[in-house]
């Protein structure tokens, strides 16, 4: 009985600490966003056609929701290969908020190893335009986003140093007459570096299958 116990404490001792390093709305946010993203892929694959994720960053409109919000396009009318900026697009979603309490980020608040960087969707240069109705009518955001291929694999944006495609969130809120960038809640020292970084978690995207994959901080 005392050599069972022993190893069920070692065990427990073990797995407590994954089982508490996330926390419940960094979860909540993360497994949402999962989800979505299976959705998004998933309509690309039924439709036969392109399907983008459109993320909020400083260029969306509102005081609270840069940083916060997303939604699904899928293009329509004639497929005109290498024009995808210009491509003629239909919501297909509503434009969804994260749970109160949390935000995108970029890769700076991931502490990575080899001095390498993380990417983000937010931080890509891959960018257009998307309707967003609001309480002062509908108007045209410049936002980056992701796109899903027919076949359900990630085309935009891609970066020539990774094989995956990231989607960080973060403990934080944002607030416009505040800063123009998240205010993050809740931080932690570096493991290899005197730095902090945000207590955070990510979803990383396979390019070739599009599926995704929860990475915890």
């Amino acid at each position: 009985m005392l050599v069972l116990m022993g190893v069920i404490s070692l065990l427990l001792a073990i797995s407590v600490p994954s089982m508490v390093s996330i926390a419940p709305v960094r979860k909540s946010a993360l497994y949402e966003v999962k989800g979505f993203l299976e959705y998004a892929r998933a309509e690309a694959v039924a439709r036969d056609r392109e399907v983008y994720i459109a993320f909020a960053d400083r260029n969306f409109p509102g005081r609270h929701a840069p940083f916060r919000t997303y939604a699904a396009f899928a293009t329509v009318g004639e497929t005109r290969e290498g024009l995808i900026r210009s491509q003629e697009i239909a919501q297909i979603s509503e434009w969804r908020t994260l749970p109160e309490g949390t935000v995108f980020v970029g890769g700076d608040e991931f502490e990575v190893v080899e001095e390498a960087r993380l990417q983000t969707v937010i931080d890509s240069t891959f960018t257009r335009e998307f309707l967003v109705r609001g309480e002062n009518g509908t108007r045209s955001a410049q936002l980056p986003f992701l796109l899903f291929s027919p076949s359900g694999r990630v085309l935009v944006p891609s970066y020539f140093n990774a094989d995956s495609l990231h989607v960080g969130i973060a403990e934080g809120y944002f607030d416009r007459e505040i800063s123009d960038m998240p205010v993050l809640t809740a931080k932690r020292p570096g493991i290899n570096s005197s730095g902090e970084y945000a207590q955070a978690e990510c979803l990383a995207l396979e390019y070739y299958t599009g599926r995704s994959r929860a990475i915890t901080d």
